[in-house]
């Protein structure tokens, strides 16, 4: 094959050049096939899939050598979200509660844990959950929070 440039002419063998297309054509088909793989994909679980997921594997046929497992929240489910429990997991009698118990609740740490204990042993049991109002450190806020986990008795 002859291929004239100008005033320049080159003899090339018709295999060079096909030898060219191919290897250009296989960096193409590359180049295109990274773009689209470094693009990722989002992998979705549904918990259909993964009836385990939540909970600790029963027989002894699961691959599982020690208690990890892992329940993978969706990001879309407010519930999932972190320091927030599904309602009817925790019930604290905020009445009797001790420290551990007002602390295991979403929202309230130590501090407001022992406010609301000396609250209570100077102005008694609280006669509605709206009381905790009075309570230091616990504003409208926090108690809507904490309202489905709180009971009295």
């Amino acid at each position: 094959m002859r291929i004239r440039i100008g005033k320049l002419e080159l003899k090339i063998p018709w295999e060079y050049l096909a030898a060219l297309l191919i290897i250009l054509l296989a960096l193409t088909i590359l180049l295109v096939w990274k773009a689209n793989h470094e693009r990722g994909e989002t992998i979705r679980i549904m918990s259909e899939q993964t009836p385990l997921a939540a909970g600790k594997p029963s027989g002894t046929s699961m691959p599982y050598d020690d208690d990890s497992y892992y329940d993978v929240p969706d990001v879309d489910d407010e519930e999932s979200k972190p320091g927030r429990e599904p309602p009817g997991t925790l019930r604290v009698n905020i009445n009797k509660a001790g420290m551990d118990e007002l602390v295991a609740l979403p929202y309230i740490g130590e501090v407001k844990a022992r406010a609301v204990i000396e609250y209570r042993e100077e102005h008694g049991p609280f006669n509605s959950i709206e009381d905790l109002l009075n309570v230091k450190g616990i504003g409208p806020k926090t108690l809507e929070r904490i309202r489905d986990y709180i009971v009295l008795e």
